[in-house]
């Protein structure tokens, strides 16, 4: 048999038409094509391309907590993930939104000069000008694209004139990014027990922060303890006690506005923003959730009759202890993509595991559907990259029509004579006949009307014709079960009866 060779690595719905050599698709076209559903799969492209899909990133929980939350910015408009503002009025927002990029997902993207958010609190935000600063958690993510000195990733207060001494006080606090290493400045916002300023504390994380990879950054104060610690992707990496002999506010002066700036001079992509009271140590679960993603095809036609399945290949991407486990399923006949047509018999899903891999060779099939299953790997913080599926076949041609056939005319019966086909999945051969050359519609013979199927024999006899007509007998083979997959006819041969 002559081989083809059907390519899916670009997810596609297989073409009608009839089939050539090599039939390919790969990702710059109709990437989307032939795809029935996915489920937490996310398509990641590179500008106009589209590359392959990955686990989406599950968002903060807000249901669990939402009563302590003071602000929170999803940068999430692909998941609807609503950000919450209702203690802030916003007076700049400008950033590039990034959607499913290939290197950073969905986040907000900060590279210019005019980059920046700026909000300001009202009286039920956590920095609330004249009062005392309660417990607090900052809790977000970062995806820093070099590590150039004193990024500044957010800061809350500013200058401000304090007419008491004629002088400009820099009153703030702020997260900031140098050379990889994170720090939390606090300026003049602590007062010590004599009531002064004190003009700089500062808390360090020891751990270096890597370019270009998501990381988890926390800030909590507990305004009982006085504590400050930093966490970084969860874990203790600075702390610091805001006290003498007793525990020093944190407060802002009533004439500085707290406006909140985040990506003031930072270059890289921030996500999921939040500002909660309470002084909790949980990092915002960013990481992809255990039950991961699925993409499942269409259920794809693959001939009109009978494909024989040869191997199946994937294309994908896994680290860490992510990966893809692969599932088919085919038929000879035409099946439901999810099963929800009642009239029609589902399908069973197979394993694509080696062992399968081995069963699955020489099948046959008319129908097929894959799907794939992402699995996070090593703590939820890998995602394995799918991109293609490759099923190589042969196409099952038909048997060879019948050779050989003889004829002859005994006591008013035809006998048929011809050689056995070879093909090792013949089923039978049918038998046309009819009274004009090329016609084979007659009913006259006692063996039933044409076209007789009879079992894989190599002869036939035909009885109860009318005398004196030529018959003309023609033979096909097949080799499914229901008697549509067959060669062309044999050699016609004709014989009068008497």
């Amino acid at each position: 048999m002559k081989r083809l060779y059907l390519f899916l690595t670009g997810l596609l719905l297989l073409p009608t038409f009839i089939f050539a050599e090599k039939i390919s698709w790969n990702t710059k076209n109709n990437f989307l094509s032939g795809i029935y559903k996915t489920e937490n799969a996310e398509l990641v492209t590179d500008g106009s391309n589209t590359l392959y899909y990955k686990i989406k990133k599950q968002s903060y929980n807000l249901d669990s907590d939402k009563n302590n939350v003071d602000l929170f910015l999803p940068f999430d408009a692909e998941n609807k993930q609503e950000s919450i503002t209702e203690n802030y009025e916003t007076i700049q927002t400008n950033f590039q939104y990034k959607q499913s990029n290939a290197y950073i997902g969905t986040c907000a993207y900060f590279y210019k000069d005019e980059h920046k958010i700026e909000l300001q609190g009202n009286k039920k935000s956590v920095f609330v000008p004249g009062t005392v600063t309660g417990s607090f958690t900052i809790n977000f993510y970062i995806y820093p694209m070099n590590l150039s000195e004193n990024n500044v990733l957010f800061k809350i207060g500013s200058h401000y004139y304090e007419n008491s001494n004629d002088s400009i006080c820099d009153q703030s606090f702020s997260a900031i990014l140098d050379a990889g290493i994170f720090k939390c400045q606090f300026r003049n916002v602590f007062s010590n027990e004599k009531n002064k300023p004190i003009p700089e504390l500062t808390v360090t994380a020891y751990q270096r922060i890597m370019p270009q990879e998501w990381t988890n950054l926390t800030i909590t104060y507990d305004s009982f303890s006085g504590i400050i610690r930093l966490f970084i992707n969860g874990i203790e990496n600075g702390i610091v006690k805001a006290a003498g002999e007793s525990v020093y506010p944190m407060v802002f002066s009533s004439v500085n506005r707290c406006i909140l700036n985040i990506g003031t001079s930072y270059i890289g992509a921030m996500d999921d923003f939040l500002i909660k009271h309470g002084a909790g140590t949980e990092q915002i679960e960013r990481g992809f959730p255990a039950k991961g993603a699925e993409v499942v095809s269409q259920v794809q036609k693959l001939d009109d009759f009978n494909i024989i399945i040869k191997d199946i290949n994937f294309t994908d991407y896994q680290e860490d202890g992510a990966e893809v486990e692969y599932f088919a399923r085919f038929s000879s006949s035409p099946f439901d993509a999810d099963d929800t047509v009642p009239c029609i018999k589902p399908v069973e899903w197979t394993a694509l595991t080696k062992e399968n891999l081995s069963y699955l060779k020489n099948k046959k099939a008319a129908y097929f559907q894959w799907k794939a299953l992402l699995l996070p790997g090593i703590n939820g913080h890998k995602s394995p990259h799918f991109s293609g599926i490759t099923l190589e076949y042969e196409k099952d041609f038909p048997p060879a029509s019948p050779k050989g056939v003889k004829i002859a005319e005994k006591d008013g019966s035809i006998l048929l004579r011809w050689k056995n086909n070879t093909e090792q999945d013949l089923k039978g051969y049918k038998i046309y006949y009819g009274t004009k050359p090329g016609i084979y519609s007659c009913n006259d013979a006692a063996e039933g009307e044409s076209p007789i199927i009879v079992d894989k024999i190599n002869n036939f006899k035909l009885t109860n014709l009318k005398k004196n007509l030529i018959y003309y007998i023609t033979i096909t083979a097949f080799d499914d079960k229901n008697a549509l997959h067959e060669s062309d006819f044999s050699e016609e041969v004709s014989k009068r009866v008497y």
